[in-house]
């Protein structure tokens, strides 16, 4: 057995546990919270890819196992934000058509692995998930800010951003259905 697979599609597995733990940690400790937890999930995904390449690992096993992780880290997330943010609901319908393109291009025998396109998009989704948790727990992000003796940052342009965001994850979203 090859070590270096199994720590890689180790990291995989723990976003994929990492998902389900969000519930709970949104629901019991709020979203800011849990915008820290999805970081350090979120990070998994750049680290298990960065990993299989340095190590030269990258199996079937592996692309189908990082897909599905994925897509349930993705649906989790967008979940959770679509209970505060109801203009969640594009990006998670888009999310759940590219789910079911992707199943009915496996079933034809096609290739699923990953694009540039997913990848960019998977950015966008944690830029946007991260802009509408902060968006929703202002008192928390202030006492962070003030935590770090930031406290002339102007909360107001987060909403801005919020929406800049979202409306780019929903065009990765397009893109990566199209």
């Amino acid at each position: 057995m090859n070590t270096k697979k199994v720590i890689v599609n180790f990291i995989t597995a723990l976003r994929g546990v990492g998902a389900l733990l969000l519930i709970p940690i949104f629901f019991n400790f709020g979203p800011a919270v849990m915008g820290l937890s999805f970081l350090g999930f979120i990070a998994t995904d750049f680290i298990d890819g960065f990993l299989a390449r340095k190590f030269n690992c990258s199996t079937f096993f592996g692309a189908i196992l990082d897909g599905m992780v994925d897509k349930i880290f993705t649906l989790v997330s967008l979940g959770l934000l679509l209970t505060i943010t109801p203009n969640m609901i594009y990006p998670l319908l888009l999310e759940l058509g590219i789910l079911g393109v992707g199943f009915y291009s496996a079933s034809k025998g096609n290739n699923i692995k990953s694009t540039i396109v997913g990848k960019t998009k998977m950015w966008f989704l944690a830029s946007s998930v991260l802009m509408g948790i902060l968006n929703t727990d202002y008192v928390a992000l202030e006492d962070f800010l003030q935590t770090l003796s930031l406290t002339s940052v102007p909360l107001d342009n987060l909403v801005r951003l919020e929406q800049v965001t979202r409306k780019s994850l929903i065009g990765m979203e397009a893109l990566s259905l199209a």
